[in-house]
């Protein structure tokens, strides 16, 4: 990469020559594979994510609360031995539209106590989650913690992309330094340091190793791009062409 870097100075100077605030559009897929890439992988991750989550976890509370109801008969009781002690559970068969169907309902220890096989027991079940009917004497719980934990780790890059993106269509493009941090805590780590209004700023997330592989390869001393919000100059970004999605456009 270092035999290319003034070549990519020069393209990055180039695509934010446009007029503030900069009209966007996206990056040919050629030239940001690898972030069009991790954007569908990302999407894939996510689907599958929320139909286990939906599937093997929620779709017992969905069953009492937006299912048919039926009458099942125990098939067998059992229980397993986990992290926390034992979990308990029934198998039962029913009638969903005339056809037979079987599932498995984890219940209470006192419940489990109760039943035998053979007994009859209400129930409730969608037929898309046949297999994970619920209970009624014993309610399921629901699980929409997990719904919120994967929004939350999808905010996330959201969050980073929407501010990189207003840098891009706002911010000032000015020229920073490689530098050598020079200290305990960043040992043989550089970082990008910048001068705006007279004042000296560092690039954040700008630190990196300069041997071996890594996200930003650049030598000492070498000048790149950072974009910088005018009104907060500590919001800042190196600007990597390859590493935007989007990419300013002239009227």
């Amino acid at each position: 990469m270092g035999t290319n870097n003034s070549e990519l100075f020069q393209k990055a100077l180039q695509e934010l020559d446009v007029p503030i605030p900069r009209k966007l559009k996206f990056r040919p897929f050629m030239e940001a594979w690898d972030i069009w890439g991790m954007i569908y992988l990302s999407i894939v991750v996510f689907m599958i994510y929320l139909f286990l989550i939906t599937y093997f976890l929620q779709s017992p509370y969905l069953s009492s609360r937006y299912g048919k109801p039926a009458l099942a008969t125990i098939s067998n009781l059992y229980n397993e031995s986990g992290r926390n002690g034992y979990k308990y559970y029934i198998q039962v068969d029913y009638l969903d539209n005339f056809i037979k169907e079987n599932g498995t309902i984890e219940i209470s220890p006192d419940d489990y106590r109760g039943l035998k096989m053979g007994n009859l027991v209400p129930i409730h079940y969608l037929s898309v989650f046949h297999t994970h009917p619920s209970l009624d004497m014993s309610s399921p719980w629901s699980v929409e913690f997990a719904y919120y934990v994967i929004f939350f780790f999808f905010l996330l890059p959201v969050g980073l992309f929407w501010n990189s993106r207003g840098l891009l269509v706002r911010g000032r493009a000015i020229v920073g330094q490689v530098s050598n941090l020079n200290d305990e805590i960043h040992n043989n780590k550089y970082g990008v340091n910048f001068t705006f209004e007279g004042k000296a700023y560092r690039v954040n997330f700008g630190i990196f190793k300069i041997s071996g592989k890594s996200y930003f390869e650049y030598k000492p001393d070498q000048e790149v791009i950072v974009l910088v919000n005018p009104k907060r100059p500590k919001n800042n970004i190196i600007y990597i062409p390859s590493h935007f999605i989007r990419v300013p456009v002239r009227e």
